[in-house]
């Protein structure tokens, strides 16, 4: 774990490698923190340097102060690319982290070549942006906190390893529930689809878990050429559940693009 300072706060980050291919910089979903990359960071250290970064309210970023919002979070990612002069890049986000790859690419201040979602709400269906602004609701009411855990539950996976699942459900329950609160509002409100439309040329891989979080028919619309995969066995972190099968398509995709 490597600490990164920048003028209004801290960023812990995870390294891998130092190859001359486009790094890799692996944002994670909400809830989650920077250790669920290191299978991946494992995987593509060799060719190419892998940063996996805590992003602002989670792991041991997590008392950085707010605003919370994808946009911010966005920054936040462009900063440190900036800082560790990573050059261009590819971004992997799990879930929240599609949305803030999405933001990173409008922005535009840092060289995003390529996009991996790894079951992130790149065209985020309206019944599942209702339901994070009623998981938000719940969040600002103590008495309702409880609902978000019983929410990520059928999410989790490992049937096979409860022990894994408990665990991985205990991480995701921890956090400051204001802070969360104000990431689901904004997650549900980012409309980040055509932003992915307008940027043809920056290749797109939507690896799918079937969980519902992204509108595939809707995703094809936007971007006809995306690549969309599915995994077989995982729930809505196939990235540490099964990251053989994610790092498959990731590497056809290098192969395909020349990455």
């Amino acid at each position: 774990m490597t600490a990164l300072t920048l003028p209004d706060t801290t960023f812990h980050y995870d390294t891998w490698g130092n190859g001359e291919r486009a790094a890799l910089l692996c944002l994670h979903g909400g809830g989650c923190a920077r250790e669920h990359f290191e299978a991946l960071g494992g995987a593509f250290g060799a060719e190419r340097r892998v940063v996996a970064m805590d992003q602002r309210a989670h792991g041991e970023s997590a008392d950085a102060a707010g605003p919370y919002d994808v946009p911010t979070l966005a920054d936040d990612a462009a900063r440190v690319v900036e800082a560790l002069s990573l050059g261009p890049v590819v971004v992997v986000g799990h879930s929240l982290g599609g949305a803030v790859a999405e933001s990173m690419l409008e922005q535009a201040r840092v060289d995003v070549r390529a996009i991996v979602s790894v079951d992130a709400p790149l065209a985020l269906p309206a019944m599942m942006a209702g339901a994070l602004m009623s998981l938000r609701e719940a969040l600002l009411s103590p008495e309702r906190v409880d609902e978000y855990r019983a929410f990520m539950a059928p999410m989790v996976g490992f049937p096979n390893d409860p022990e894994r699942a408990e665990r991985l459900l205990d991480q995701l329950s921890h956090f400051r529930p204001a802070a969360m609160a104000e990431i689901l509002a904004s997650v549900a409100s980012y409309a980040g689809g055509p932003v992915l439309a307008a940027h043809p040329n920056v290749p797109v891989l939507h690896i799918d878990a079937g969980t519902g979080v992204c509108e595939l028919d809707r995703l094809r619309e936007l971007r006809p050429d995306a690549w969309i995969g599915a995994v077989v066995g995982t729930r809505h972190y196939p990235h540490i559940e099964s990251p053989e099968q994610v790092a498959a398509m990731m590497r056809h995709l290098f192969g395909r693009y020349d990455l």
